[in-house]
Parts: structure tokens; C-alpha cells; sequence
């Protein structure tokens, strides 16, 4: 979880976004980048459950 705390955190100082032209452009890409690192988790929990689960539900 904490790993995932810092991730957020430096997304959101990384990327900043002009105030002219290409403003538009730069939230999307922001927004984007939020919402991949708002579904990774998730994948990782599923990645994580199928190689562990595998292991130990079957004989």
C-alpha cells in the first residue's frame, strides 16, 4: 500500500500541465495516467492471486 501511496504521489508532481495551448491535451493525458494507475492494483491482485492460488488449491 505504501508503494502505491508514492506511486500517486509522484504521478501527480510529474506531470504538469501549461495554462496556453496543449492545456487540454496535457489533463487528458493526466487523467489517462490516473486511471491506469487506478486499475493496477487491481491487476496486480488478480496476477498475484493466480500464481499464488494456483499453487496451494491444487494437488
Amino acid at each position: 500500500m505504501l508503494i502505491g501511496i508514492l506511486i500517486f504521489a509522484e504521478v501527480s508532481d510529474s506531470i504538469h500541465c501549461p495554462t496556453g495551448q496543449g492545456a487540454t491535451e496535457c489533463q487528458n493525458a493526466k487523467d489517462t495516467a490516473w486511471t491506469v494507475i487506478g486499475i493496477l492494483p487491481v491487476a496486480l491482485f488478480f496476477a498475484l492471486f493466480a500464481i499464488f492460488g494456483a499453487l496451494g488449491g491444487r494437488q
